[in-house]
């Protein structure tokens, strides 16, 4: 067949779209970004199937809604000490995250005080990790201004602790647990570990990389619980622990790390984050 000027006219469009659609699927549902991992969306968008909190006073009772963000905005009140490395990706509407423990992480945003009871649920996605390496999500009562900067303690959080361990010893696992710090600063979270062991001894609930999971902290008077979920709803697992005594109000929503002098790295996305005060 022979190519006219008019025929390549028609076909060069044609191809361009054809491409830009490529590129476009490509982007949305690469393997890293949820495509094909179990649990996860299978072959979906980043995002898979959000959650929507329902209206405030509904069948489980009367709440209120503190934040809810798919991050389809860019920024929407977020702010951030390292913008290369964990921001909204408004592109792909997720949190995109690159810790790194050289130096502190924080993509940050001031709410309303929370004092009581609350529930926080997002949902997370671990690409992979060099040695060990983590990212907390949580509610903190230091100001965004000061959360940004500092290279010490959050002066009281709580919050989600998403880790991979491993390092130099055989017993190498992903895991969720919860991670407080007091007003004093004082750090603790119930996951223990034996390095020589198959596994976490206690207080946390195993992960794999590529697979979306959904995550929801709860404070409950004086306990606090981490339930960890596939992106289907199945339990995989629930840690508890105590509330710190004592916090004053939570008044800043936080996603990074504050530790600072080491080298290993973790990637991932973060998603549909929603926080609710509790009757």
């Amino acid at each position: 067949m022979r190519w006219t000027p008019g025929l390549r006219l028609l076909v060069a469009p044609v191809l361009l779209l054809l491409l830009g659609a490529v590129a476009f699927g490509c982007r949305r549902s690469g393997s890293h970004r949820g495509g094909g991992g179990s649990g996860g969306s299978s072959g979906t968008t980043v995002g898979g199937t959000p959650w929507v909190p329902p209206s405030s006073g509904g069948s489980s009772g009367p709440y209120g809604i503190v934040l809810w963000d798919d991050f389809s905005r860019l920024g929407a009140g977020w702010a951030t000490n390292v913008p290369a490395e964990i921001f909204v990706d408004d592109s792909l509407a997720v949190v995109s995250w690159e810790a790194d423990r050289s130096h502190p992480q924080m993509l940050v945003r001031d709410i309303p005080p929370v004092s009581g009871d609350f529930q926080m649920k997002a949902r997370v996605y671990v690409e992979e990790a060099a040695n060990n390496c983590h990212l907390l999500i949580g509610l903190s009562a230091t100001d965004t201004p000061t959360l940004t900067t500092i290279a010490g303690g959050l002066g009281g959080t709580i919050s989600a602790y998403v880790c991979w361990h491993g390092g130099g010893v055989p017993n190498h696992y992903y895991f969720t647990s919860i991670w407080t710090e007091d007003a004093s600063n004082v750090q603790y979270t119930p996951w223990e570990h034996d390095d020589f062991g198959s596994g976490p001894t206690a207080g946390a609930t195993v992960i794999t990389t590529e697979t979306w999971y959904r995550i929801v902290l709860t404070r409950s008077g004086s306990t606090l619980t981490l339930e960890t979920l596939l992106d289907d709803g199945t339990p995989v697992g629930t840690v508890s622990c105590p509330a710190p005594a004592g916090l004053p109000p939570l008044t800043c929503v936080w996603i990074g790390k504050n530790d600072a002098g080491d080298w290993p790295w973790m990637t991932g996305y973060l998603d549909d984050l929603v926080i609710t005060t509790l009757p």
